[in-house]
């Protein structure tokens, strides 16, 4: 089994995108309570919060194979749940 924590965001991005569901469960691991807590900067509603990081992971897998190349996984996440959470 592969271990994420070894692999560069560029790496394990790119296994997300080709499914590989060990990549998607160690993106949300890894950056669902920093989401969690950069959203109440915007919101005291955690149930959007939680619903909106629900929301954006769910788009990514939905559109994984579209979507563009990062090499920080952080910054893309924050960046997409910002532009979702303040719709």
């Amino acid at each position: 089994m592969m271990k994420f924590s070894d692999l560069t965001d560029i790496e394990i991005w790119l296994s997300f995108k080709k499914g590989d569901n060990s990549a998607v469960s160690f993106i949300y691991r890894e950056y669902f309570p920093v989401l969690y807590r950069y959203g109440l900067k915007f919101s005291a509603d955690t149930f959007l919060i939680e619903d909106t990081i629900q929301d954006l992971f769910a788009d990514l897998i939905k559109n994984r194979e579209t979507l563009g190349d990062t090499d920080n996984i952080l910054f893309y996440l924050l960046k997409s749940f910002r532009r979702k959470l303040l719709r």
